[in-house]
């Protein structure tokens, strides 16, 4: 009976210590920050920023640790020209902290640099972004 409680004990303390999953859970930590746009491609044409008095600049807040609001700004001479906002979940894929938006893969995170995709009736844009 020593025997099997000592088994039984020693099977739980193993257990216990085993790794658990790899989730990070506080990722909103890891992406929240200001980004300076640097490029935008759309319909196969790029355009690299700052440019002309033109600039952008994506700024992550963190709500909890997996979800994030998302503002971009474009500026000309510094004010504001065209915004938007939304509220991104995130999730882990490798080396990457994939960012969705309404169920749908919309970019990713990886290091110091962000890329954003969209492909609305057809046309692709993408927006590319370093802190």
């Amino acid at each position: 009976m020593k025997k099997v409680l000592l088994s039984l004990i020693t099977i739980l303390f193993i257990a216990s210590c085993s790794k658990k999953d790899d989730v990070d859970p506080n990722l909103a930590a890891q992406v929240e920050g200001t980004y300076k746009i640097s490029s935008i491609e759309s319909d196969g044409q790029t355009v690299t920023l700052p440019q002309g008095g033109i600039s952008g600049e994506l700024k992550i807040s963190r709500i909890d640790d997996v979800s994030v609001d998302l503002w971009i700004a474009l500026y000309n001479a510094g004010k504001i020209i065209e915004q938007d906002n939304s509220e991104v979940i995130l999730s882990k894929s490798g080396d990457r902290i994939l960012l969705k938006f309404e169920g749908d893969e919309i970019g990713y995170v990886e290091g110091k640099k962000i890329v954003l995709e969209d492909n609305e009736d057809g046309e692709r844009t993408k927006i590319i972004a370093s802190k």
